[in-house]
């Protein structure tokens, strides 16, 4: 090998090397990149049935006791006037507005 060609050889030996340290600190080496950021799964769509509400219907309130009868509950007649409301609602409705399902006749 001449004095030329060990020379040549030597620059390129320096210039591989000096491109795999730039490489390397600029964070553009294969093996020390990072891998990149796999594509995120998208999350199940979830679906958010209403819930069934109870058609309205006649029902006696006592605005005492926070009850609430059908109309027939053996219970009504025992309502003080001054307590008494008759309403057209749901069930749900009037559960949401606090009352219970009377003990007798369960609405």
């Amino acid at each position: 090998m001449t004095e030329k060609q060990k020379i040549a050889a030597t620059l390129a030996a320096f210039a591989a090397t000096l491109l795999i340290a730039l490489v390397t600190i600029l964070g553009m080496a294969p093996s020390r990149a990072a891998a990149p950021d796999p594509t995120p799964t998208p999350s199940p769509t979830v679906y958010v049935m209403p819930l069934e509400t109870s058609p309205p219907q006649d029902y006696v309130l006592n605005n005492h006791t926070k009850r609430f009868h059908y109309p027939d509950c053996r219970s009504v007649p025992e309502i003080a006037e001054k307590n008494r409301e008759d309403v057209f609602a749901s069930r749900d409705e009037l559960l949401a507005r606090g009352f219970k399902s009377c003990g007798n006749c369960k609405p």
